[in-house]
């Protein structure tokens, strides 16, 4: 049963009698129990054009509706989010385990869920998942899935994990391969664990389900201050990033040449701790690792280096400055550049991309002829091995901001979307922007975390 949160006006399912409240039991005969079993079965009409579907009414009442649908139309219902599974597993580096009290609620959910995975492109190990449930990601062609393997080996990943996997991950994957299941997978690089020969051997392993295993990300484990009782996991540290950087090189190379797909690739992180450059854009192809902290930086360096480029002045809208634009659209941008002049604000940012957005701010300072600045902010909730700009507490903005001149500050304080929740306006610790702006005496906004995502807040008024 799938309860109904909103039925749009004037849609087929307005037209039939289904009102807000109401539930879907029944589509065609095949049991409803969630938002995917909906959107599977809602598009198998008869040869007619008809569903049939069961509805539950508020007041319990069960009605079996026939509507004729076009293809391709809306039916026009709307259900409440997917409530996740929760994680089974007891993983030794387990980010929810390592939080104190206090953070955002949301924080402490320990998802495992392979319908999250299909509609968010969340990451989960299918460890203790049921034979009916991959069954299920079969016949829907819930593709692509996102695997967190961590070791082909069986002890090594049990370890790992915390528990023992009801499948063998290899035999899981090929099985999924075999019914035109795509797939991405992750494996999380534990120092002593599962790197040196463990991580080439499960690399080389998964790499055989090349192209069904469309890529493979490595990343660092990510450790904070509080460990107590918890199993010992040693950081990935200056060394260790580097003779896995220096491993994975070869064997991208080889793959390259094999299959024309590097096939696997490290976060960007792992580059900051190596001190090495990161790739350029062309080496992260399609970018299919992007969530997971794989080539943002080499595709920030690219927007960066577009609105450089470009020598119309704040182009915006990405137009050339010239006869193939209005005079209006010109006007627009001069007075964009002409309200930014003499103006200041500052972004906040992690210590892992402090070179990069220290150049970035410096190129946009010089050719625009604003005043922008940037505060590194250091992470002393979670640790000094814990950089990146996501996990940026609101009390370490206030308490390394508080007593800056307003010269400093800027006229503006612009924070990452990425170190909020979902586009909200708290910071992981619960700690609101509004509160930082008041205690700090200045405006705080935020933007979405991309150099043009910095020039559209520029744009659109946070002066």
């Amino acid at each position: 049963m799938l309860g109904i949160a909103r039925v749009e006006e004037g849609s087929v399912a307005e037209d039939i009698g289904i009102e807000e409240g109401d539930a879907i039991l029944t589509i065609n005969n095949r049991e409803i129990n969630d938002l995917l079993d909906y959107r599977f079965n809602i598009v198998d009409r008869n040869n007619n054009g008809y569903l049939y579907l069961k509805v539950k009414k508020a007041d319990g009442l069960q009605l079996e509706i026939e509507a004729e649908v076009d293809e391709g139309v809306d039916v026009g219902l709307e259900f409440s989010p997917i409530e996740a599974e929760k994680c089974k597993n007891s993983c030794i580096f387990c980010f929810v385990k390592q939080l104190p009290k206090g953070l955002r609620e949301s924080v402490y959910v320990k998802d495992e869920d392979f319908r999250l995975s299909f509609l968010y492109g969340n990451y989960v190990t299918l460890a203790q998942v049921e034979r009916h449930e991959i069954e299920r990601i079969k016949t829907q062609k819930l593709s692509p899935i996102y695997i967190s393997i961590h070791s082909t080996n069986p002890a090594t990943r049990e370890f790992i994990l915390g528990v023992k996997p009801k499948w063998e991950i290899l035999s899981l994957m090929k099985d999924l391969a075999g019914a035109g299941i795509s797939m991405h997978g992750q494996i999380v690089v534990c120092p002593g664990i599962n790197d040196g020969s463990d991580l080439k051997k499960s690399i080389n392993d998964l790499y055989l389900l090349y192209p069904s295993l469309v890529s493979l990300a490595i990343v660092p484990v990510g450790l904070t201050l509080h460990r107590d009782r918890l199993t010992h996991v040693a950081p990935v540290d200056s060394g260790s990033a580097k003779k896995i950087l220096d491993e994975l090189y070869i064997i991208q190379h080889r793959f390259k040449e094999v299959c024309g797909s590097s096939f696997v690739f490290a976060a960007d992180e792992l580059y900051l701790k190596a001190g090495y450059e990161i790739p350029g854009y062309e080496h992260y192809e399609d970018f299919c690792q992007l969530e997971n902290g794989v080539g943002l930086l080499s595709k920030f360096k690219r927007d960066e280096e577009e609105i450089i480029r470009e020598d119309a002045g704040l182009n915006f809208s990405r137009l050339e400055w010239g006869s193939e634009i209005s005079k209006e659209d010109n006007r627009l941008i001069r007075d964009c550049i002409e309200q930014l002049q003499g103006r200041s604000v500052s972004v906040v940012t992690g210590v892992s991309p402090e070179r990069h957005i220290g150049r970035f701010i410096d190129r946009i300072n010089s050719k625009f002829g604003i005043e922008a600045g940037f505060h590194v902010i250091r992470n002393t909730l979670f640790g000094e091995t814990v950089t990146v700009t996501g996990l940026i507490p609101g009390k370490d903005v206030v308490s390394q901001l508080s007593g800056l001149e307003r010269a400093e500050l800027g006229d503006v304080l612009l924070v990452p979307d990425i170190a909020l929740k979902d586009g909200g306006d708290r910071f992981i610790d619960n700690i609101s922007i509004e509160e930082v702006g008041k205690t700090l005496g200045v405006e705080v906004s935020t933007f979405d975390s991309t150099p043009y995502g910095f020039i559209d807040a520029l744009r659109e008024g946070v002066f």
